[in-house]
C-alpha cells in the first residue's frame, strides 16, 4: 500500500494551480498590464514626435521655398533698378529719341503728343511720329531703341511713302514713352 502524501493528493494539485493561476493573474496585473498601458502611451508620444517632425520639415520646405521666392524677387527688383536707374521722364525719353534719330541720320518731319495713360506703376505717353531716312538707317533706329530703352516702346509702324529714284522712305509710327515711377525702398 502507497502512503497517501499531501504532495501526492489531488487537492494539492488543485490548490497549486490555483494558486499558480492566481499568481500569474497577479502578475499580469502588476507588471503586463501597466507595462501594455506605457507601450500605447509610448507609441502615442513616438506617433505625435512623428508629426511633429513632419511639420517641421513642411515648415522648413515651406520656408525654403518662400526665401528662394523672396531671392527671385530681389533679384527681379535689381535688374528693373539696373534698367531704370531712376525715374525716366518723358523730356528724357524725347531727348533720347532725337539723339538716336540723328545718330542714324533719321529726320522726325513729325511729332505730335498724343493721350496719357496711368498704370500701376507708372504713366505711359503716346506719341504720334513721323521719320524720313533710308531704310537701312530706319531699320538700325528702330533696332536700336528696341534694344536699349525699355521706357519707350516702339507699335505700329506703317510705310507713308517712297519717292521713286530716291532711298528714302517716309513712316509713320506710335511710340509710348514710359515713365516708371519707382518708390524708395
Amino acid at each position: 500500500m502507497k502512503k497517501a502524501g499531501f504532495l501526492n493528493s489531488i487537492s494539492f494539485w488543485r490548490t497549486f494551480s490555483l494558486i499558480f493561476v492566481l499568481l500569474t493573474g497577479v502578475f499580469i496585473i502588476q507588471f503586463i498590464i501597466p507595462d501594455f498601458k506605457n507601450s500605447l502611451n509610448y507609441s502615442q508620444q513616438i506617433k505625435t514626435k512623428k508629426e511633429q517632425i513632419k511639420l517641421s520639415e513642411d515648415w522648413k520646405s515651406s520656408l525654403i521655398i518662400l526665401e528662394n521666392e523672396n531671392k527671385r524677387l530681389e533679384k527681379t527688383y535689381s535688374e528693373i533698378i539696373e534698367k531704370y536707374p531712376g525715374n525716366i521722364s518723358i523730356s528724357e525719353n524725347l531727348s533720347t529719341l532725337n539723339k538716336k534719330a540723328r545718330n542714324n541720320n533719321i529726320k522726325i518731319t513729325s511729332f505730335k503728343p498724343g493721350g496719357r495713360n496711368s498704370l500701376e506703376g507708372y504713366d505711359i505717353t503716346e506719341i504720334d511720329i513721323t521719320l524720313e531716312g533710308n531704310y537701312l538707317n530706319l531699320g538700325n533706329f528702330i533696332q536700336d531703341i528696341e534694344s536699349s530703352f525699355p521706357s519707350i516702346r516702339i507699335r505700329n509702324v506703317n510705310i507713308l511713302s517712297k519717292e521713286p529714284g530716291k532711298n528714302d522712305l517716309l513712316i509713320n509710327m506710335k511710340i509710348d514713352l514710359i515713365e516708371l515711377i519707382i518708390p524708395e525702398v
